[in-house]
């Protein structure tokens, strides 16, 4: 290659990815349906804007499918519950046990996601702002210590 300055379409290829902007939600994936793009921007409002680094999107983007897909499959359970299958028909009754078996795969694959994610209860609590309240609410004598302590009291007082 010659000296001197590259064209723009070596330096940058095309298809690059544009700069993630901190404090700018993204637009939800083009793969993902209307109402997983709904729950891409819930999740977006409701989490600090430098939650969900870039290298963490298809995840969020699958956990966004889960929740749609887990939803549906609640409205197909719902189907028996309101009795439009006869609980007396083995078929209907196979229906609905695979229905009930996916949706609870699909539950379980939303809370392995969410834990990923750190947007479970478990994960998103701070260790170290709950230590000091747990140190706080610890009492000064352990019991275990009061009664060894009372015990050996007890001995010397004889």
């Amino acid at each position: 290659m010659k000296p001197g300055r590259r064209p723009a379409s070596i330096i940058q290829p095309e298809g690059h990815m544009e700069p993630q902007v901190p404090g700018v939600q993204p637009d939800p994936p083009a793969e993902l349906s209307p109402d997983e793009a709904k729950e891409w921007n819930r999740f977006w409002q409701v989490s600090p804007p430098d939650w969900f680094p870039k290298e963490t999107w298809p995840l969020l983007a699958q956990l966004c499918r889960h929740i749609c897909h887990a939803r549906w499959l609640g409205e197909a359970l719902q189907e028996f519950r309101v009795g439009l299958l006869d609980p007396k028909n083995p078929k209907d009754l196979a229906h609905l046990n695979q229905v009930a078996v996916m949706h609870d795969r699909e539950g379980r694959a939303m809370g392995t996601l969410m834990d990923k994610l750190r947007l479970s209860t478990q994960t998103s609590v701070k260790r170290n702002l709950a230590e000091p309240k747990q140190a706080e609410q610890a009492p000064e004598v352990r019991p275990w210590m009061a009664q060894g302590r009372d015990r050996d009291d007890h001995l010397t007082e004889q």
